[in-house]
């Protein structure tokens, strides 16, 4: 009888590791954050830019899908962490306030988007037409692009984006 004792100590732990390995996981876990919450803490945080509403859209970089169809992985190698967008009523149009990492990434995107054509505008750097404008200041690449159903008036749109490229200077200057 004494051997049948160490079998069933030896046959209890055996039973009994598997739920060790899961409590001590759990445990774990509990302890300390998930990854999905660890950038969450560490995405830059801002407001709405001044005389918006909420954005429509505040996006991360690993959401970026949702609102680029299909530029997703250029925008991410570009290094933009955020894009926020509204959906303006006057003049009728969208804005994306995309961020980046550094200010080269911005531009990038910008002559990607543009050409290698600049035009009078708002920011750094602009490319504006009839139906849209868009431009760079700093690591903060903005597209105001008119809704094709609503034409809007271009000079309207043009003082529209220099409106946002003061916001983007007073509110989102800190990321910058």
């Amino acid at each position: 009888m004494a051997k049948a004792r160490p079998r069933s100590v030896v046959s209890a732990l055996v039973v009994a590791l598997p739920l060790l390995v899961v409590v001590a996981v759990v445990v774990r876990g509990a302890l300390r954050p998930s990854d999905g919450s660890r950038a969450q803490a560490e995405a830059p945080v801002a407001g709405p830019l001044a005389g918006y509403a909420a954005p429509q859209a505040d996006l991360p970089a690993e959401r970026l899908h949702e609102r680029v169809d299909g530029a997703e992985e250029y925008l991410r190698s570009q290094g933009c962490s955020r894009l926020l967008a509204w959906d303006l009523a006057d003049p009728a149009a969208t804005l994306e306030v995309l961020l980046f990492e550094d200010p080269e990434g911005a531009a990038r995107v910008l002559s990607r988007d543009a050409g290698p054509s600049r035009t009078a505008g708002p920011g750094d750097e602009a490319s504006a037409d009839a139906q849209s404008v868009l431009f760079r200041r700093g690591k903060v690449y903005a597209r105001l692009v008119a809704d094709p159903d609503s034409p809007a008036d271009p000079e309207r749109l043009l003082a529209e984006a220099r409106k946002v490229d003061r916001m983007i200077l007073d509110d989102l200057g800190r990321e910058m």
